[in-house]
């Protein structure tokens, strides 16, 4: 089992073979089965695929536009934008998408102590 962590890989290169739903539901099963604080299990799961996949690249890249300008909702984040390209960059060559959620998390923009980050983390 500990194999598994040793011999992991980030893959970074996607063929363009579409992925079966029966294989996106053993992933998303996979992660309903892992431990959580308090075994809360507070994910949600959202699945991006075609057009929906292209809209959200859009939207995202537009979101990174805005935080390079003035006009930046996170403004002490900047020196991140050249990661958020790459990850753009990365899920433009995935098939599907699978975000995993946090639905008792807060918002981003969300004020909180230095304690409250490190619970959010």
């Amino acid at each position: 089992m500990i194999s598994a962590i040793y011999d992991r890989r980030s893959i970074r290169k996607f063929s363009d073979k579409p992925i079966s739903q029966e294989d996106i539901k053993d992933i998303i099963q996979s992660g309903i089965k892992a431990p959580s604080s308090k075994n809360r299990q507070p994910w949600k799961y959202i699945v991006i695929q075609g057009n929906a996949k292209e809209e959200m690249l859009k939207v995202f890249r537009r979101g990174i536009e805005r935080e390079e300008n003035e006009s930046a909702l996170l403004p002490q984040s900047k020196q991140h934008i050249s990661a958020a390209k790459y990850t753009v960059d990365i899920m433009e060559g995935a098939p599907t998408i699978i975000f995993v959620v946090n639905s008792l998390g807060k918002g981003i923009l969300s004020e909180m102590t230095p304690e409250e980050h490190i619970y959010e983390m």
